[in-house]
């Protein structure tokens, strides 16, 4: 059965790559007649062979087998489970814990930096492009960090 899309996509994934078949072919490690078979849409590649051949062409392996994600969900689930089973990974990753939306932590710290930020004398600790020399900037820093240590002995 002819696949017209499959060679269009992948006639245009090799020039895209400023590739022929035989170098496609020498990277994969496929055979000439193989890839041939590929671009000239005679046969589709299994699961295995589009991953390896998508890394390579760059473009996603359900785009070369022609898959429209849409339709085919079940299809591209059953390439990832192999891709997860050919590298050693889990079928299912945990998510990351959420990162803070913002430089502060909690609701206090934020509400206080912001507090200080709004305090016309203590916005320097927010503005180091003000005028402010370097001598003053530096007790600032000196006296941050024995606030720090003294919270850090207190606890």
């Amino acid at each position: 059965m002819r696949r017209p899309r499959i060679a269009r996509r992948f006639k245009f994934a090799l020039e895209k790559n400023n590739m022929r078949p035989i170098d496609l072919a020498n990277k994969s490690g496929m055979s000439i007649s193989s890839i041939a078979h590929y671009v000239n849409g005679r046969y589709c590649p299994n699961n295995l062979r589009a991953i390896e051949l998508g890394k390579i062409l760059h473009v996603a392996p359900w785009w070369l087998m022609d898959f429209d994600v849409e339709d085919d969900i079940n299809k591209l689930e059953g390439i990832v489970k192999e891709y997860h089973l050919r590298y050693g990974l889990p079928e299912t990753q945990e998510e990351p814990e959420e990162e803070p939306k913002g430089y502060y932590v909690n609701d206090e710290t934020i509400k206080m930096a912001q507090r200080i930020k709004d305090d016309k004398n203590l916005a320097v600790l927010f503005d180091a492009t003000k005028d402010v020399s370097p001598e003053i900037l530096q007790e600032t820093h000196k006296y941050l960090q024995f606030l720090k240590a003294r919270e850090k002995n207190d606890t």
